[in-house]
């Protein structure tokens, strides 16, 4: 019964999006590339081939951030929990019955399917069967990928049965994830602008090119591009700047995706 639970229980380092989801979105990026090449290529044949290639690294960051939104939530959620257990624990509650009294306060919170709440329930479920707390934080600690989660798991595996100082860790644990939130927090704050202009930086190529390259407004500025005479260079050049043109916005993203 406890092997078929822990199979069932999630591992918060694989995306959790189903195959059909992450092929929508492979379709979706796709298409939305196809477009946006044909601005430059002005060849739907050719603009359709790249995007099937790009479109992989934009569903594998779309992916990702969506693994890191879902961490991020449930390491706020953790500190939550670990707040409700210190509160219990120093009313004199053992680790049990204070695990116990923050899944009962925290469901008054967050919804039943919320990843903390499954997490509690599973815990508490689990150690009934007689499994160990040490073995349930711990394996929730690395199917977490956080590293304050994973941290917490392998302390209380040393102090369990060991040490009366529980409540006094759970606190500090708490205080320093919620320090680690609130630093954060101020970054994301500090970073916001930076993050629309690289949003901003996506966008302009694309409406120079539409300005530049379109009628009687463009000039016909950047027709030598696609003459049958110069069209091999053209592409070339094209290429380039394309290929610049995804670098740079990959690497804003990079460098704008602080963890603390």
């Amino acid at each position: 019964m406890s092997n078929k639970n822990e199979a069932q229980m999630p591992d918060y380092k694989k995306c959790a999006m189903p195959k059909w989801q992450h092929t929508l979105m492979y379709i979706v990026f796709a298409a939305a590339a196809t477009v946006i090449l044909n601005i430059f290529y002005k060849n739907m044949m050719i603009a359709l081939i790249i995007a099937v290639f790009i479109a992989p690294t934009f569903e594998r960051e779309f992916a990702r951030a969506q693994v890191k939104k879902r961490k991020k939530k449930l390491r706020t959620q953790f500190c939550d929990m670990l707040e409700a257990m210190s509160v219990a624990s120093r009313a004199g509650n053992n680790e049990l019955k204070a695990l116990e009294s923050a899944y009962h306060d925290l469901q008054m919170t967050y919804s039943e399917n919320t990843d903390i709440i499954i997490e509690m329930k599973n815990i508490i479920d689990r150690n009934r069967n007689g499994i160990p707390l040490r073995t349930l934080f711990k394996d929730f600690g690395e199917r977490s990928g956080i590293e304050d989660i994973k941290s917490f798991g392998e302390i209380y595996e040393i102090i369990e049965g060991r040490s009366d100082r529980f409540a006094d860790i759970i606190k500090q644990t708490q205080q320093i994830i919620s320090d680690k939130i609130e630093i954060e927090e101020e970054i994301e704050t500090v970073l916001t602008a930076p993050k629309s202009e690289n949003k901003i930086m996506l966008v302009m190529p694309v409406l120079l090119v539409v300005l530049l390259g379109g009628g009687e407004g463009g000039g016909g500025f950047l027709d030598w591009l696609y003459a049958d005479e110069t069209k091999f260079y053209g592409f070339i050049v094209i290429s380039i700047c394309v290929a610049v043109f995804i670098g740079a916005y990959l690497l804003g993203q990079k460098m704008t995706d602080i963890d603390v």
